[in-house]
């Protein structure tokens, strides 16, 4: 294997990434049936239509560069969180931030911390940037254990992830927990508290967990996605708040040049113009979340509580088999990838039509 041009952290990665590559099935490519496209956590509605209207607007200046601080739409966000224009950095999506805190904080010798299961990307994180990984469990509802967390820190750990909702389980911190975070991570480490879900929370009636980290002295940064709630998943828009002049900095430092597009900004100024749209993309998702999770308790299944898009469950199966059954009905979902979860699998939550075909094809599956 020709693997000399990689470096080391890349060398004892690459074996993993080759063997997890899958070649797309052609038979599946080619089935006329619907996707139901229920694996991703995306949106399963349209976004705005003011939206759309700001995308045909700005679409004749596409053969210019975008606004590369992102003027526009960090005046309208600052509006929104009550966070300092200066203090927010955009990304390609959440999944740019995730890929900065790494580059800015860690290096061979340095750890980085992460529930387990939790969102893959963190994990990726450390193997690349040749940092120790550390995982610590979760809690019973799906949340975080901190006590857990806390409890693993060294003075080498330099990074520390505390996703809520957790991805893929679905619970939420509570405020004692985020106050615990914010006084115990010690200040040589950069705590992020990732918010994908922000909207879901915020619809539940959970207060707003960013006044609590202001509270923190050390470094510390929200990230946040248009992704979810705003159904802009396909435009890559992505924020990260910042706790100070330096985090604002180093993320600065880390991000690519012109990293959102034109349309990507415009898009996303305009969906946060249109709050009602989104919460009524909040409430039916909720909705059909509840349809979800009653149908699988009534399957025999174990869901966990989720405030996110999505639900996870233990089944009687193993979850790579139920995921591979339903793929054949062309109902795309995933599992749960960590020991100890072999039969958990996760739905993200579609439309009514979605609910239905999948629970219609779950009963016929796990009563074979």
């Amino acid at each position: 294997m020709d693997i000399n041009f990689l470096n080391n952290a890349f060398k004892d990665a690459l074996p993993e990434q080759i063997a997890n590559q899958k070649q797309i099935d052609p038979e599946f490519e080619s089935d006329n049936r619907p996707i139901r496209r229920m694996h991703l956590n995306e949106c399963a509605y349209l976004p705005s239509p003011k939206v759309f209207e700001a995308i045909n607007e700005h679409a004749p200046r596409i053969h210019r560069y975008p606004d590369l601080n992102w003027n526009e739409i960090t005046h309208a966000l600052s509006n929104y969180t009550g966070m300092a224009q200066n203090r927010i950095v955009m990304g390609n999506g959440s999944d740019e931030a995730i890929v900065a805190a790494g580059r800015i904080t860690l290096d061979t010798g340095s750890e980085m911390l992460a529930s387990m299961p939790s969102f893959p990307s963190y994990y990726k994180n450390a193997i690349v940037n040749g940092a120790k990984l550390l995982t610590t469990g979760i809690q019973k509802n799906g949340a975080i254990d901190v006590d857990l967390m806390l409890s693993r820190i060294t003075n080498k750990t330099k990074l520390v992830f505390a996703a809520t909702p957790n991805n893929p389980t679905g619970g939420v911190l509570g405020n004692e927990d985020v106050e615990k975070l914010v006084e115990k991570v010690p200040d040589t480490a950069l705590l992020i508290l990732d918010e994908a879900y922000y909207e879901f929370t915020k619809y539940s009636g959970a207060e707003n967990q960013l006044n609590i980290m202001k509270k923190r002295k050390g470094p510390w940064a929200v990230f946040r996605t248009f992704s979810k709630a705003y159904g802009l998943a396909g435009l890559r828009v992505g924020y990260i708040l910042c706790g100070s002049e330096e985090v604002y900095a180093g993320f600065q430092l880390a991000r690519s040049t012109f990293n959102v597009n034109i349309l990507a900004q415009v898009a996303a100024c305009a969906a946060l113009k249109d709050e009602r749209h989104m919460q009524d993309i909040v409430s039916k998702t909720i909705v059909e979340r509840q349809r979800i999770y009653d149908g699988l308790i009534s399957l025999g299944c174990r869901p966990y509580p989720s405030e996110a898009n999505f639900i996870s469950a233990f089944t009687p199966l193993m979850a790579n088999q139920i995921k591979e059954d339903l793929a054949k009905e062309r109902i795309l979902i995933s599992q749960v990838n960590a020991i100890g979860f072999e039969k958990c699998i996760r739905i993200t939550v579609g439309t009514k039509a979605d609910t239905n075909a999948f629970l219609y094809e779950m009963t016929k599956i796990l009563a074979q």
